[in-house]
């Protein structure tokens, strides 16, 4: 594989660290978050639900991406919040299908944004959207360690 996995969540979180509107990154389970450690908006990869396969000449990692934002207790904001994050949810498919020769690997998606909310310490809104980050692999037995 020419990126590994590490080295593709390190772009993705490059990414939400250089964006303006993005002020927290994480990778681990939702269920781990509480008020106490975020700062939204939030960009947030469900390493949980993710999986591989191989396919002839490459490794196919499948994940949900999070673009998710604090919503008042009225819910006055929640067309707002809803409005900001899939604008961020178009900036990120964006960025990577512009730029895949840069990062070497390339990002598909399923072509939609589902509307999520989830209610911790605080109420959040977003939206989700599937992608799929299609790594070449050279398929090499020399390069495989101790043979």
């Amino acid at each position: 594989m020419k990126k590994s996995l590490n080295q593709i969540l390190k772009t993705f979180e490059t990414f939400a660290t250089s964006h303006a509107q993005v002020e927290t990154f994480r990778t681990k389970p939702i269920t781990e978050n509480t008020a106490n450690d975020l700062t939204y908006p939030l960009m947030w990869i469900d390493t949980q639900s993710m999986n591989a396969s191989f396919q002839s000449g490459q490794v196919v990692i499948s994940a949900n991406v999070y673009f998710l934002d604090r919503v008042e207790r009225d819910y006055s904001n929640l067309v707002s919040v809803m409005s900001s994050n899939l604008l961020k949810c178009d900036d990120f498919l964006t960025y990577y299908n512009d730029n895949e020769c840069e990062f070497g690997f390339s990002l598909s998606y399923t072509g939609s944004a589902t509307a999520v909310g989830y209610q911790f310490d605080d109420i959040c809104a977003g939206y989700m959207v599937s992608v799929s980050v299609q790594v070449p692999m050279s398929r090499n037995e020399s390069m495989i360690p101790g043979l």
